[in-house]
């Protein structure tokens, strides 16, 4: 399994990239990655998107020693639900202890958890971004109105969920990543041509080298060249089986 990852900052955003990303192995046949994109007219946002990440993170840490501890209860976990209830709570209870107003934690999330032996995966999104899966492109365009999970914080776990997310079950992968929007703000200058394909292109489909870093060094090429703008942050996992 190759992972490659982008990270960048937007010509807009020229002091602190706003997303976050984050991806390990929860056990040997599980991988968990999530990409996230504070909001660029939130206060401190890069802390929003951080503070996702973190949660996650201590997710992980915690299925982590139930994998080991308890093997049979661990095998019944749901991953996906576990982790963003885990979010859910942390982010209320964070809002108090900081005393933290709605616009500091207003952040998208995209959730892969992928079942690496069944090349089968599942993907959670608040707000908006992009998947990837096997050359063809899913986006979720909220019109730059991402319906942020921290707006129903007070609505409850459940009524969220169900509600106020998008859900994307896929099999038989070969190849997949999730993307914050910013992958779409990528523009060619001048224009993409016949011969010049378009950064989504370039990132998300075409086959990569072994190299796991040259999807960033590709990226970081393109901004310093002057041959790409890049007009928002940027944040990509790809995973190819």
């Amino acid at each position: 399994m190759k992972i490659y990852t982008v990270l960048g900052r937007g010509k807009y955003h020229p002091v602190y990239g706003e997303d976050f990303i984050l991806y390990q192995r929860l056990n040997d046949a599980v991988f968990v990655a999530a990409v996230m994109d504070g909001c660029s007219s939130g206060k401190e946002s890069f802390f929003a998107s951080a503070l996702y990440g973190k949660s996650i993170r201590k997710s992980l840490f915690t299925l982590r020693q139930a994998c080991v501890s308890e093997k049979n209860r661990a095998k019944s976990i749901d991953v996906p639900s576990f982790i963003l209830r885990q979010l859910f709570d942390d982010l209320q209870k964070s809002m108090k202890l900081l005393a933290l107003g709605l616009d500091e934690v207003l952040s998208t999330l995209l959730l892969l958890v992928l079942d690496i032996k069944n090349k089968s995966a599942s993907v959670t999104i608040s707000g908006d971004g992009l998947i990837a899966c096997n050359g063809e492109i899913y986006e979720i365009d909220q019109q730059n109105v991402p319906d942020y999970m921290a707006y129903h914080i007070g609505l409850g776990f459940e009524k969220w969920l169900k509600n106020h997310t998008k859900q994307f079950d896929f099999k038989k992968i070969r190849d997949i990543s999730i993307s914050t929007d910013g992958v779409s703000k990528i523009i060619n200058i001048p224009p993409a041509t016949e011969k010049k394909s378009n950064a989504i292109e370039q990132l998300l489909i075409k086959t990569p080298s072994d190299d796991e870093g040259v999807l960033q060094n590709r990226f970081d090429l393109w901004i310093n060249s002057g041959e790409y703008i890049a007009y928002d942050d940027v944040g990509i996992i790809r995973t190819i089986l």
